[in-house]
């Protein structure tokens, strides 16, 4: 009898951890540079990339994302500061330019503005001829521009995706 019991415990024990692992719970992410906060399912990688325009001007590009199930889904919030803030009214417009260029060659699925706390903002749900679903909500505050984009390869799911959109903020 004495036996069972720490069979019995380590049996427990070894289910609630795959429980916990199946379960996993997205943990809080922070940008101080950025500016945001945000949900992340996993361990967040950084990088950074510079853009070069035909103007000859320079922005750069911070990311910050998860990957899952090797590779075939990703979770990423990217932000980068534009040359100028849109005049005043002009805002919608610039989203507008920057979801054509997202959605070019797509099948787009569905799409609406969205507001997040008096930032405008765009939501845009696509599918790109290999089959990748993308869902994106780019915001605008001021000159900056904030990406937060989940993508799954066909046959694959993003688990976290409303957990991740729902809990995006701006400081």
């Amino acid at each position: 009898m004495r036996r069972a019991i720490p069979l019995f415990l380590f049996l427990l024990l070894g289910l609630v951890g795959v429980s916990i692992a199946r379960g996993q719970v997205a943990q809080s992410f922070t940008s101080t540079e950025g500016h945001f906060k945000v949900l992340m399912p996993g361990p967040v990688q950084r990088d950074q990339k510079l853009h070069q325009s035909k103007d000859g001007t320079s922005s750069t590009e911070y990311r910050f994302y998860v990957t899952q199930e090797h590779g075939h889904v990703a979770y990423l919030v990217m932000y980068s500061d534009l040359p100028s803030a849109p005049q005043a009214g002009k805002e919608e417009a610039t989203l507008m330019n920057i979801r054509n260029a997202i959605a070019a060659g797509t099948t787009v699925l569905s799409e609406s503005h969205i507001d997040l706390h008096g930032t405008p903002g765009f939501d845009l749900k696509f599918r790109r001829s290999d089959g990748i679903l993308i869902r994106v909500h780019e915001y605008l505050s001021g000159s900056r521009l904030y990406q937060l984009i989940i993508s799954a390869s066909e046959g694959y799911t993003a688990q976290y995706t409303d957990q991740f959109l729902e809990s995006f903020s701006i400081f």
